[in-house]
This record gives structure tokens, sequence and C-alpha cells, in this order.
């Protein structure tokens, strides 16, 4: 079976259709200030093909937003919601600035504001021991949750898997890596979990066609669940990824190979 298309990446997207990104809030900002902007990004990448969409609240923590948060993480899942596919909402890493206490209780806090979303997406991650205190956080979460590892941490997604797995997360993916790196971690996890779902959503680190066959050769081999892209993607690169998985399609409905 071919895995699910996911949305590519709200920030980079929101920068490059010229809204400027400023701390604190950094993305965030733009789900008050430019929310039409927003929703346009969602109707893209569904038209696009995607069938779930990242809310634009990776930066809506309270150490970015202050006490809107409830607010920016109602107003961003509303404006997902309208591209009319399922949305994730995007649970990021918080900074080792703050303790683990602070950080536990803030993860928890924040996936509070986020339970009108089909999915939690715990992501940003670079190591497991945060992996799996962010997913203790939200162990109360009512839907389904997921968690990402990033970067160079992607590395580490065979020791997280049954950890994470037992801990009630769904599924386990790599993100903003290259597709090397997504490759062979998601080789090491699948050799040790089996039946696990994974997923990935690297950044383009080339031609978005040539991105999007690799990607799709990868999702076949690893089996994973949902592919997308991450930093640096644009709407395009969903298009080219959606290409390439009706070709894998039409070819194994042929009789040949997917990759």
């Amino acid at each position: 079976m071919l895995p699910r298309l996911h949305g590519g990446a709200v920030g980079t997207e929101l920068a490059r259709r010229g809204f400027p990104l400023r701390a604190p809030a950094w993305s965030a900002e733009a789900n008050l200030a430019a929310p039409d902007l927003v929703a346009a990004i969602h109707h893209d990448y569904a038209a696009a093909g995607a069938v779930l969409v990242t809310a634009n609240t990776t930066c809506a923590h309270e150490h970015n937003v202050g006490a809107a948060m409830a607010e920016h993480c109602r107003v961003a899942i509303d404006l997902a919601r309208r591209a009319g596919v399922a949305v994730a909402a995007s649970l990021a890493m918080l900074p080792r600035s703050m303790s683990p206490d602070e950080r536990s209780t803030a993860y928890r806090r924040a996936a509070d504001t986020m339970r009108a979303a089909d999915v939690l997406l715990l992501e940003g991650v670079v190591d497991p021991e945060e992996l799996l205190r962010a997913v203790a956080a939200t162990r109360s979460w009512p839907g389904s949750r997921w968690a990402a590892l990033a970067g160079p941490g992607v590395a580490a997604l065979p020791d997280a898997v049954a950890a994470a797995v037992g801990a009630g997360i769904a599924g386990l993916a790599v993100h903003c890596c290259t597709l090397q790196q997504a490759d062979s971690a998601l080789a090491a996890a699948r050799s040790v979990a089996p039946q696990t779902p994974l997923a990935a959503y690297p950044s383009p680190e080339c031609d978005d066609d040539e991105f999007a066959r690799a990607l799709v050769g990868m999702a076949s081999a690893h089996r994973l669940t949902w592919v997308g892209s991450c930093c640096g993607s644009t709407p395009l690169t969903t298009a080219a990824i959606g290409a390439s998985l009706s070709l894998a399609k039409k070819t194994t409905q042929r009789g040949g190979p997917t990759t």
C-alpha cells in the first residue's frame, strides 16, 4: 500500500510569500496578523494533493507568544481546517534554557490547546530522551499522536521506536534531514520494528521531481505510512510527490517495480 501525502512547510512558505518572520513569535505571528495568507498556504498544499496538512502551531509556544498561545492554536487549527483535509497540530521541541520539568509542563499545556486537531505531531526533537519527555507529557491527548526526530537526531530513530510506541505513540517520523539521513534511519528502525508505522518528510535538497522520485522509492522500500516535505518545500514539491505516488500506483497495478 502506498503512503498518504502530507503537505509541506508553512514557515518557510510564509517567508517566501513575503511575510516577515521575526522574534519572538516567528511564524506564529501570521495566525493573527495574516490569517488569509496562512489559509491560502494550507489550501495550496491540499490542492496539490495533500490529505493532511500541519497547522501553523510550531512556534505557538508560551515562550514565543505568551498568554496568547490558546488563541494562536485555535486560530491556526481553524485556518488549516479550511483546506478541507485532515489537520495535524505541530508541537515542537522546547529550548534547553527551560528546565526538564518546565518543558514537561509546557508540552502538556500546549497539547491541551491543540485538541481540535486530528493528529498531534511532536516534532523538531533532536534526541530520544526529549522525545520521550514530550510523549509522556502529552499522554492524555485524546487523538492520534506521532513523534518526529529532526536533523542529525534522526539517527536515534531505532533507539526511540520501541519506547515511544510502548508509550502510546501511533508512529514515528523523520524530518528536516536529507534523503540519505532519512533512508539510513528508516532502514535501521525498520530492522528493529518491522510493524511500527513510520513516515518521512525530509527537506528538499534537489529538483522537486528528483526529490519526489527518491522519496517515493524510499517510502516503498521502508513501507512508510505517509510522506511529505519539510523546510524549503512548496506546494510544487507536494504536487511532485503526489505525481510520483500516482505513477508508483499505476506501476504497481501493472505488476512492475515501484522504485
